[in-house]
Protein backbone atom coordinates (compact mmCIF):
# COMPACT_ATOMS: atom_id res chain seq x y z
CA UNK A 1 0.00 0.00 0.00
CA UNK A 2 2.91 2.39 0.70
CA UNK A 3 4.77 1.79 -2.24
CA UNK A 4 1.17 2.16 -4.50
CA UNK A 5 0.51 5.92 -2.38
CA UNK A 6 4.25 6.72 -2.77
CA UNK A 7 4.07 5.94 -6.92
CA UNK A 8 0.84 7.63 -7.05
CA UNK A 9 2.21 10.94 -6.20
CA UNK A 10 5.33 10.25 -7.48
CA UNK A 11 3.83 10.20 -11.12
CA UNK A 12 -0.04 12.42 -10.28
CA UNK A 13 2.32 15.42 -8.45
CA UNK A 14 5.97 15.55 -9.13
CA UNK A 15 5.85 14.35 -12.74
CA UNK A 16 2.62 16.05 -14.11
CA UNK A 17 3.33 19.39 -12.81
CA UNK A 18 6.32 22.43 -13.33
CA UNK A 19 7.16 23.10 -9.82
CA UNK A 20 8.70 26.36 -8.31
CA UNK A 21 10.43 26.81 -5.55
CA UNK A 22 7.92 28.02 -3.46
CA UNK A 23 6.32 24.76 -4.57
CA UNK A 24 8.70 22.53 -4.37
CA UNK A 25 9.19 24.00 -0.54
CA UNK A 26 5.59 23.10 0.25
CA UNK A 27 4.91 20.28 -1.05
CA UNK A 28 8.59 18.73 -0.01
CA UNK A 29 6.70 19.94 3.93
CA UNK A 30 3.61 18.36 3.16
CA UNK A 31 5.62 14.95 2.77
CA UNK A 32 7.52 15.73 5.44
CA UNK A 33 5.01 16.65 7.83
CA UNK A 34 1.85 14.79 6.59
CA UNK A 35 2.27 12.31 4.06
CA UNK A 36 5.64 10.35 5.60
CA UNK A 37 3.95 9.81 8.91
CA UNK A 38 1.09 8.04 6.66
CA UNK A 39 3.50 6.07 4.53
CA UNK A 40 5.76 5.20 7.31
CA UNK A 41 2.80 3.23 9.23
CA UNK A 42 1.51 1.96 6.07
CA UNK A 43 5.05 0.38 5.81
CA UNK A 44 4.94 -0.35 9.63
CA UNK A 45 2.09 -2.50 9.25
CA UNK A 46 2.41 -4.22 6.07
CA UNK A 47 -0.17 -5.18 3.92
CA UNK A 48 -0.58 -8.89 6.17
CA UNK A 49 0.57 -7.21 9.50
CA UNK A 50 4.52 -6.93 8.38
CA UNK A 51 6.85 -8.88 6.52
CA UNK A 52 8.81 -7.17 3.67
CA UNK A 53 7.72 -4.24 3.35
CA UNK A 54 8.50 -3.36 6.80
CA UNK A 55 12.27 -4.37 5.60
CA UNK A 56 12.47 -1.40 2.89
CA UNK A 57 13.05 2.27 4.81
CA UNK A 58 11.00 4.94 3.48
CA UNK A 59 13.91 7.37 3.24
CA UNK A 60 15.12 5.53 0.18
CA UNK A 61 11.91 5.41 -1.64
CA UNK A 62 11.54 7.11 -4.75
CA UNK A 63 9.40 9.35 -3.97
CA UNK A 64 11.66 10.87 -1.20
CA UNK A 65 14.42 10.96 -3.92
CA UNK A 66 12.49 13.15 -6.15
CA UNK A 67 11.88 15.46 -3.20
CA UNK A 68 15.52 15.63 -2.84
CA UNK A 69 16.50 16.25 -6.12
CA UNK A 70 13.54 18.70 -6.08
CA UNK A 71 15.34 20.31 -2.98
CA UNK A 72 18.85 20.54 -4.62
CA UNK A 73 20.35 24.02 -4.37
CA UNK A 74 19.90 25.36 -8.15
CA UNK A 75 23.44 25.25 -9.20
CA UNK A 76 23.83 21.70 -8.05
CA UNK A 77 20.53 20.44 -9.67
CA UNK A 78 21.87 22.06 -13.34
CA UNK A 79 24.90 20.43 -12.77
CA UNK A 80 23.39 17.56 -11.99
CA UNK A 81 21.05 17.61 -14.82
CA UNK A 82 23.78 18.59 -17.48
CA UNK A 83 26.09 15.80 -16.55
CA UNK A 84 23.01 12.91 -17.02
CA UNK A 85 22.21 14.77 -20.31
CA UNK A 86 26.03 14.80 -21.92
CA UNK A 87 26.13 12.13 -24.50
CA UNK A 88 29.16 10.94 -23.85
CA UNK A 89 27.69 8.87 -20.78
CA UNK A 90 28.39 5.16 -21.99
CA UNK A 91 25.98 3.40 -19.95
CA UNK A 92 23.61 2.88 -17.49
CA UNK A 93 25.45 2.16 -15.01
CA UNK A 94 27.70 5.58 -16.06
CA UNK A 95 24.21 7.95 -15.22
CA UNK A 96 23.77 5.32 -12.04
CA UNK A 97 27.29 6.08 -10.67
CA UNK A 98 26.24 9.81 -11.10
CA UNK A 99 23.31 9.40 -9.13
CA UNK A 100 24.71 7.49 -6.24
CA UNK A 101 27.53 10.49 -5.68
CA UNK A 102 24.25 12.72 -5.27
CA UNK A 103 22.64 10.14 -2.50
CA UNK A 104 20.33 8.80 -5.29
CA UNK A 105 19.83 5.16 -5.32
CA UNK A 106 16.41 4.49 -6.41
CA UNK A 107 15.88 6.61 -9.36
CA UNK A 108 17.11 5.83 -12.69
CA UNK A 109 18.90 8.10 -14.50
CA UNK A 110 15.95 8.99 -17.01
CA UNK A 111 13.65 9.26 -14.25
CA UNK A 112 15.88 11.79 -12.43
CA UNK A 113 16.40 13.91 -15.61
CA UNK A 114 12.63 14.20 -15.87
CA UNK A 115 11.92 14.99 -11.73
CA UNK A 116 14.45 17.57 -12.72
CA UNK A 117 12.78 19.24 -15.48
CA UNK A 118 9.66 19.57 -13.76
CA UNK A 119 11.93 22.53 -11.88
CA UNK A 120 10.74 25.78 -13.39
CA UNK A 121 14.39 27.58 -12.01
CA UNK A 122 16.16 25.18 -13.98
CA UNK A 123 13.54 25.83 -17.13
CA UNK A 124 14.21 29.46 -16.72
CA UNK A 125 18.37 29.30 -16.63
CA UNK A 126 18.56 26.96 -19.34
CA UNK A 127 16.36 29.30 -21.76
CA UNK A 128 18.83 32.33 -20.44
CA UNK A 129 22.23 30.38 -20.88
CA UNK A 130 21.10 28.87 -24.28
Amino acid sequence: MSWLLSEFLLHEVVLSNDLSQSGIRRFRRDMRLGMMPVLGQFRRQGPFGGGLSSSSSLPSSRLSEAVDLLSLPAGTAMLLLEALEDEALTSVDDAKEILKENGVFQLSGSLAKTVLRRRTDLSAMRRNIM
